[in-house]
């Protein structure tokens, strides 16, 4: 179900976006302990496809699609099958 998902998410952001630039960032983050809390280092993949006003991100189990001409925002949580939609007035 889950790559179903993400198979239509990719989909919809190649429809929407032309994929202008595709920015691959790799991401390091230290093991540090802070207030007696430990986390652990980790390592993430953030991918982006821009337009011109067109924005898809994606990042661990989170995608991300803005449209700035149709003023939409979605917000697809890949882990429990989520979508929120947003839109400004």
């Amino acid at each position: 179900m889950k790559k179903a998902l993400f198979m239509v998410i990719v989909l919809a952001a190649a429809l929407l976006l032309p994929a202008d630039v595709y920015i691959r960032t790799n991401v390091h983050t230290d093991a540090f302990s802070m207030m007696g809390q430990n986390q652990p280092a980790k390592d993430e993949v953030t991918e982006q496809w821009l337009n011109n006003n067109q924005l898809a991100n994606r990042t661990g189990d989170r995608v991300m699609i803005m449209d700035m001409n149709k003023k939409l925002m979605y917000v697809v949580n890949l882990k429990d099958d989520s979508v929120v939609d947003t839109w400004s007035e």
